[in-house]
C-alpha cells in the first residue's frame, strides 16, 4: 500500500462541471492495562471478518458445527481514514479462547493474515459459548496514540438467537473467501499470491492459476495508444446508484429514490458527481487517449501516460483570462491535451455559469491487467482544510513566494474555524494524504487508475450559450479558477476530511452533503465500480476528493461514478513520457 502526503490548494474531480467548483504497537491482557483511548484513534486497529470491520464492541455469532464455531478474522491498522501511527511491535489479540495467532505484525500491511479463532460451547454442547477478545494497540508516535477494541464471540445452538449487542453480525462465509484452506482449494483468498508458487496467484475458485497479461482490446498487443469515452445514460453500463444524499443503501444499485431512503434526488443516473450536496449530471463524449506499456509477468502492471504537449501554451478555451483585470490567476495549458471534456452549464442557482476543464500537465496512472488479478489500486484521499505551512508552492495563486520550490510566505497564524474570508474555509489551501492501495487484491478484471491534472474555469452569463465546446471570452465575468488532480480507478475511492494537526478544524464549509457533519469518509465499491471485464466491453470508474474552493460553498468533498466504453485502438501508436514533480496540487 502505498502512501503519499501532499500539501495543496485543490483536489477537484477533471470535469467537475459543477457551481459548486464555479462559485506496532504492543498487546497485553486487558485487565492488567488501564488505557484511555484517544480520541479520533478508533480507527488505529481493526478486527475484520471476511464482511470487512467488526466495530468496537460488537458481537459475532455462529451456529456450532461439531460443538465448535470458527471465526475467521483478521487485525487491520491504519485504515483508510485514519491518520497514520507507527507501530514497530506486533499486535496481538488476547482472550480466553486462545486468540493470540490473530495478530499484525511491523513488516505487514496494512492487515495480518486471516486466523481462525475457535470457540466452544458449553455443557457438552448443550449451552452456548462465548469468549470476549481484546486488542490493545499503542503507537510508538510520540506522544503515543492508542486504541482498544473488544468483540464477543457468541457459539449458538442450532434455533438459538444472537444475544443483543450494540452490533450483532451472523457470519455466513462463503466457502472460497473465507480466508481458510479447506478441503480441495489450493489458497485462499483469490487474488493472493503468498499461498502460490512463484509466477502464480489464487484464482476466484481458490485455486492457484499461472498469472497472464489479459489484452486491454482482444488480439491486440498490450503496449499501444487506446481512446476511451464517457457512456451516456442510456447505456446499459450506466446504472442508477444512490448518493451521499441517502439515508440507505449508499452507492447501491436502486430505481427511485425510495430505495435509498427516500430523499429526493437521492437515487440518480450515472454519470454524475455529487458535490458539497447537489447531484449534477457529467457531460458525456470526455474522451481521454492513453499510451500504455508493455509491462511484465507477473505483476501485469503497465505504465499509462495521458499526452499533454507543451503545458505552458496559451489557453485556447480560455481567450478571456489574457485580459489583465480577468481574475484568473492562470492562463496557460497543454496544447496537445490527451484528456478532453465538453464544457457543462450547471448549477444549484438559477444563475448561467457555464465551466470548462483544461488539461494543463500530462496524466499518469496504470492499468493492470494480471489474471487472475493481483494489482491493488483503490485511491484514498484525507484533508485537513487547515494550512499545511511553509513547505509548499501553490501553483500561480497570490502569496506564494517560492525560492528553491519551497514558499517561503506562507506560515500564517492558525485561522479561526468558520467560512469567513479570514477562516479556515476562505482561503484556497489545505493538506491532502493519498494512499493506494487497501492490502487487497482487486477484484477479478482489467483494473485502470489515471490521473490528469486540469485547471477549472467558470464565469457568468456565457454570451454563447454555453455549448460543449465553451471559450471564457473578453467581457465575460470570471466566477472561479481552480486547479484540479482526481484519480479516477475502477478498483474503488474513498475521501474525508480529518483533523490531522490537532486544532479541532477538519474542514470549513459544505462538506459532501452540504452539512457539518457531512465529513465522511465515504468509501465507493463494487458494484457501484466495475472493472474492465477480460475481453472488452464497458467499465465504470469512481473518483473521491477534497476541494479547497476558498468561497461559495468553501471546503467541500465530492463523488463522482463515471461509466466509460471499452477502449479502442489509436493508430499509428503514439510516444508519450511524463516525468510528474511533487508539488501543489499533486
Amino acid at each position: 500500500m502505498n502512501r503519499c502526503a501532499r500539501r495543496h490548494p485543490h483536489d477537484g474531480v477533471v470535469g467537475l462541471g459543477v457551481t459548486l467548483i464555479a462559485a506496532s504497537a504492543f498487546a497485553v491482557p486487558f485487565s492488567s492495562f488501564a488505557v484511555q483511548e484517544t480520541p479520533g484513534d478508533e480507527c488505529l486497529i481493526e478486527v475484520h471478518n471476511q464482511s470487512g470491520n467488526v466495530a468496537d464492541g460488537s458481537t459475532l455469532c455462529q451456529v456450532a458445527s461439531g460443538k465448535i464455531c470458527t471465526f475467521n478474522l483478521e487485525l487491520c491498522r491504519n485504515q483508510p481514514g485514519c491518520i497514520p501511527a507507527t507501530f514497530k511491535k506486533t499486535i496481538r489479540a488476547t482472550g480466553l479462547c486462545n486468540p493470540g495467532k490473530l495478530a499484525i505484525r511491523r513488516a505487514q500491511s496494512p492487515c495480518g493474515a486471516f486466523t481462525g479463532v475457535k470457540v466452544r460451547t458449553k455443557r457438552k454442547g448443550k449451552r452456548m459459548g462465548t469468549c470476549d477478545i481484546h486488542v490493545v494497540a499503542k503507537s510508538s508516535d510520540r506522544p503515543p496514540r492508542k486504541d482498544v477494541d473488544k468483540i464477543t464471540l457468541v457459539c449458538m445452538l442450532q434455533g438459538s438467537q444472537c444475544p443483543n449487542g450494540p452490533t450483532t453480525t451472523t457470519t455466513t462465509l462463503p466457502r472460497c473467501g473465507n480466508g481458510m484452506l479447506d478441503s480441495g482449494e489450493q489458497c485462499d483468498p483469490p487474488g493472493s499470491q503468498s499461498q502460490c508458487p512463484a509466477g502464480q496467484a489464487c484464482d476466484p475458485q481458490c485455486q492457484c492459476a499461472t498469472v497472464s497479461c489479459a489484452p486491454i482490446v482482444p488480439g491486440q498487443p498490450i503496449d499501444g495508444t487506446y481512446q476511451t469515452l464517457t457512456l451516456p445514460a442510456t447505456d446499459p453500463v450506466s446504472i442508477k446508484l444512490c448518493t451521499p444524499q441517502a439515508s440507505a443503501n449508499l452507492f447501491q444499485p436502486c430505481s427511485s429514490d425510495a430505495d435509498c431512503g427516500g430523499g429526493a434526488g437521492s437515487c440518480a443516473q450515472t454519470p454524475w458527481v455529487d458535490a458539497g450536496g447537489f447531484v449534477q449530471a457529467t457531460p458525456v463524449g470526455a474522451k481521454t487517449v492513453i499510451t500504455v506499456t508493455a509491462g511484465s509477468l507477473p505483476t501485469c502492471e503497465h505504465s499509462a501516460c495521458i499526452t499533454c504537449g507543451n503545458p505552458d501554451a496559451a489557453c485556447a478555451g480560455i481567450p478571456g483570462c489574457a485580459d489583465p483585470s480577468s481574475g484568473c490567476f492562470k492562463s496557460t495549458c497543454c496544447d496537445n491535451p490527451g484528456f478532453t471534456l465538453p464544457s457543462l452549464l450547471s448549477g444549484p442557482w438559477t444563475l448561467n455559469i457555464c465551466t470548462r476543464v483544461d488539461q494543463i500537465r500530462c496524466g499518469t496512472g496504470v492499468i493492470n491487467t494480471s489474471r487472475p488479478q493481483t494489482g491493488d489500486n483503490e485511491v484514498t484521499k484525507m484533508g485537513d482544510t487547515s494550512d499545511p505551512g511553509p513547505d509548499c508552492c501553490y501553483d500561480g495563486h497570490p502569496g506564494s513566494e517560492c525560492i528553491g520550490g519551497v514558499n517561503m510566505n506562507d506560515d500564517p497564524a492558525a485561522k479561526v474555524c468558520n467560512t469567513t474570508a479570514s477562516g479556515a474555509g476562505g482561503d484556497t489551501k489545505g493538506k491532502i494524504v493519498r494512499t493506494v492501495g487497501n492490502g487487497t487484491p482487486d477484484a477479478s478484471g482489467i483494473q485502470i487508475r489515471l490521473q490528469t491534472p486540469g485547471l477549472s474555469t467558470a464565469w457568468f452569463n456565457d454570451n454563447q450559450g454555453c455549448p460543449p465546446d465553451a471559450t471564457f471570452d473578453t467581457g465575460e465575468s470570471l466566477a472561479s479558477q481552480l486547479i484540479l488532480a482526481t484519480e479516477p480507478t475502477t478498483a474503488g475511492a474513498s475521501a474525508g476530511f480529518v483533523d490531522m494537526n490537532g486544532d479541532g478544524c477538519a474542514s470549513a464549509g459544505s462538506n459532501f452533503t452540504g452539512t457539518p457533519t457531512s465529513r465522511g469518509p465515504y468509501t465507493i465499491g463494487a458494484p457501484a465500480v466495475l472493472p474492465l471485464p477480460y475481453g472488452g466491453t464497458a467499465f465504470r470508474t469512481a473518483a473521491a476528493g477534497l476541494v479547497f474552493s476558498g468561497g461559495v460553498l468553501h471546503d467541500i468533498g465530492f463523488i463522482a461514478i463515471t461509466p466509460t466504453g471499452a477502449p479502442t485502438v489509436v493508430t499509428p501508436a503514439q510516444t508519450c513520457t511524463c516525468n510528474p514533480t511533487p508539488g501543489c496540487p499533486e
